[in-house]
């Protein structure tokens, strides 16, 4: 938040509860843990996800339980077009224009 210039107010939520989460007394609700997400360059959440997540390719098991997810969640649509949007938006609409 500090290297970003973000205050807890844009975040929709107190300076004493960001200082709860920080010293572990709360937990980061879904929604928040969405909205700073998506305040990350790629290059950031690759940093932070380093060791976390596998370092492999997903398989298209992967990509058919994310469209199964996808159809069944709306919120979890939601979301993932967003990052298809981002991430691959051009290319889809270059794909589609053929």
């Amino acid at each position: 938040m500090n290297n970003k210039g973000i205050k807890p107010r844009d975040l929709g939520v107190t300076s004493n509860y960001i200082s709860m989460v920080r010293s572990g007394r709360a937990r980061v609700g879904d929604g928040l843990l969405c909205l700073m997400l998506k305040l990350l360059t790629p290059e950031e959440l690759q940093a932070l996800l380093k060791g976390w997540v596998p370092e492999k390719r997903a398989s298209l098991n992967d990509a058919l339980r994310v469209i199964i997810t996808a159809r069944e969640d709306p919120e979890f649509r939601e979301q993932f077009l967003t990052l298809l949007s981002r991430y691959l938006g051009d290319y889809v609409q270059a794909v589609g224009k053929t």
